[in-house]
Parts: structure tokens; sequence; C-alpha cells
């Protein structure tokens, strides 16, 4: 009787099949990770666009004559146009000579074929007289 020796060299098409599917989720997990990491990205952008219109108009206003500093909504500012900007002004606040000046930026963000969710920054400041 002879011995056959099996010299067997290679994977199984099993084998090769898992290590695909287990490929496949590992990209996918990335790709999503990559996808929400985006969206942190552009919510971060717009924040720092918010914040920095909101702080340029109190700047403005610093800069302005007291009996000149009103209420007023400016619409299509920023970045692309995406903003808008409310400032709002309380006279006598927190006494008298003195306007509490509150600088409100808003924008939506960008969903398509979703609700879009409207977000917003505040700035508050007191000028006197």
């Amino acid at each position: 009787m002879g011995i056959i020796k099996k010299n067997i060299k290679g994977f199984t098409i099993i084998e090769v099949m898992v290590a695909m599917i287990v490929l496949a989720i590992g990209l996918l997990s990335f790709f999503a990770l990559n996808v929400a990491i985006i969206k942190g990205n552009v919510f971060a952008k717009m924040m720092t666009s918010a914040t920095n219109l909101a702080q340029e108009k109190i700047e403005e206003l610093k800069n302005t004559p007291y009996a000149s500093i009103v209420d007023q909504t400016e619409a299509n500012v920023g970045l692309n146009n995406a903003f808008t900007r409310t400032t709002t002004v309380q006279p006598d606040v927190p006494q008298t000579s003195m306007k509490t000046i509150s600088v409100t930026v808003y924008w939506q963000e960008m969903k398509p074929f979703k609700a879009q969710k409207q977000h917003s920054i505040s700035l508050t400041t007191a000028i006197a007289q």
C-alpha cells in the first residue's frame, strides 16, 4: 500500500468569502464614520461663521453713535448668503444711559430630502452712552 501525501496549499472558497465579508464590514464602517466626520465639520464651519458674523455686528455697533443703535434684521449675509442676522436693542438695561444689545444669527441645516433644522447663536453686550 502506498501512502498518498496531500500537500494542500492555498485557501478554500469559504475562507475567501469570510475574508471578503470581514473586509466589507470594515470598509462600510469606515465610510459611515467619514460621513459623520464630514457632517460635524460642516456644522462647525457654519457655527464659526455665525459666531464671526455676530461678533462683527457687535464690533460695528460699538463704533456706532449711541443714538443710532437700533433694532435691525439682515437677511442673506455671510458665507453663501446662508445666514440671517437679527439685532435687538433694549434701552436703559441694565441701567439708565446703557443699552443691551443681543445679536442672533440663524441658519438652516442643509439636508436634502429631509426637514431642515434651524440653528442659531446669540451674543449679548452692553454699551454705555
